[in-house]
């Protein structure tokens, strides 16, 4: 429903590109949202309204969730104290197989809002979304991916995440190619 939504606020029609799920949820370790799936699906790597990056499955250049997620695992590893967690992410930490919860990053913005799950071994489409500007506080929502960036993009009330007032007609600009891939 929330993607089909976002299908149409972008004017996008869906790619249904292939990704390899397998590979990345083995990674992690656990299944992700199947509404992120499909958007990944659905638009492939890009950008909606020069703002918001959604992590998808990027074999090139660019973001990606393993790349993001992997990223925030070296930092946490860096100066994490097991019982502790890591300034960057308290008071969570970054998902791992050998603990019961924690984040994994899905996306960012421009102005330094960053986007993860609070994952854990229970049905990935009821995990909590928390959202933060850098060095802030996080929010926490209990919706879905595609109801998040739906809200992001067209719902002034979604303060303080909201650009509908900056961009009101909200579009999607996929991440260019390089030559040899596709």
């Amino acid at each position: 429903m929330w993607i089909d939504q976002l299908l149409s606020a972008v004017r996008w029609q869906p790619l249904d590109l292939p990704m390899n799920w397998a590979r990345v949820e083995g990674e992690l370790g656990v299944a992700l949202p199947s509404d992120y799936k499909r958007l990944c699906e659905s638009f492939g790597p890009g950008e909606f309204s020069e703002y918001l990056d959604v992590f998808c499955v990027n074999e090139g250049p660019g973001p990606d969730i393993l790349k993001q997620w992997r990223a925030c695992v070296d930092a946490a590893a860096d100066r994490e104290v097991p019982e502790r967690p890591h300034p960057l992410f308290a008071p969570y930490q970054i998902f791992e197989r050998d603990r019961p919860a924690g984040l994994i990053p899905w996306g960012v913005t421009q102005t330094e809002c960053e986007f993860h799950w609070l994952a854990d071994s229970g049905d990935p489409d009821k995990w909590p979304i928390f959202a933060r500007f850098t060095d802030s506080d996080w929010d926490h929502f209990d919706i879905s991916t595609g109801e998040f960036v739906v809200r992001v993009l067209t719902d002034r009330e979604f303060r303080p995440y909201s650009v509908a007032g900056i961009f009101p007609e909200p579009y999607f600009q996929p991440l260019p190619q390089l030559p040899g891939s596709a």
